[in-house]
């Protein structure tokens, strides 16, 4: 009976922290993280090769070599890095746009059509936000690489 109530008291705190989240953390194995608004409904699915995210307009894919895991935090759409980890989220996902905010280290930012075309080439510098919107891409899958990480997305 003890077993059966920790469990249930358990699981009642985890539910209610849920419901309190804000965002979705996708977290990378070199510790950056790419979060996602929860208002953006995303859906979460594995493949053989990774792990995919989809919302409403868009569908990312992170690598399943480069995947660690994935977390509900609350209201942490300000580029702060978790206790003990000096990298920030390469971008967040918010509506039609990308948004790097407050970064660690310069870096280039890519993104590319599935046939290799070059579709926005920037460097964002450190200490630097930028907001890349997507608003006029055409509908169609995109690769993004940013901060040595590769992303697949799809605009709806």
């Amino acid at each position: 009976m003890k077993t059966y109530l920790c469990f249930c008291l358990l699981a009642i705190g985890l539910l209610t922290y849920a419901n309190e989240a804000t965002n979705l953390n996708v977290w990378a194995k070199d510790g950056s993280k790419v979060t996602y608004a929860l208002n953006e409904k995303p859906r979460i699915s594995f493949t053989e090769d990774g792990v995919t995210i989809q919302t409403e307009s868009y569908v990312f894919n992170h690598p399943l070599d480069q995947f660690k895991c994935i977390t509900y935090a609350v209201d942490q759409l300000n580029g702060i890095s978790t206790p003990g980890n000096d990298r920030v989220e390469p971008f967040i996902i918010e509506g039609d746009a990308i948004v790097f905010s407050s970064v660690n280290e310069s870096f280039d930012i890519a993104i590319y059509t599935v046939d290799g075309k070059s579709v926005h080439h920037s460097r964002i510098q450190k200490g630097e936000s930028t907001t890349i919107t997507l608003k006029d891409y055409k509908t169609g899958m995109y690769i993004i690489s940013a901060n040595g990480l590769t992303y697949k997305f799809v605009k709806r």
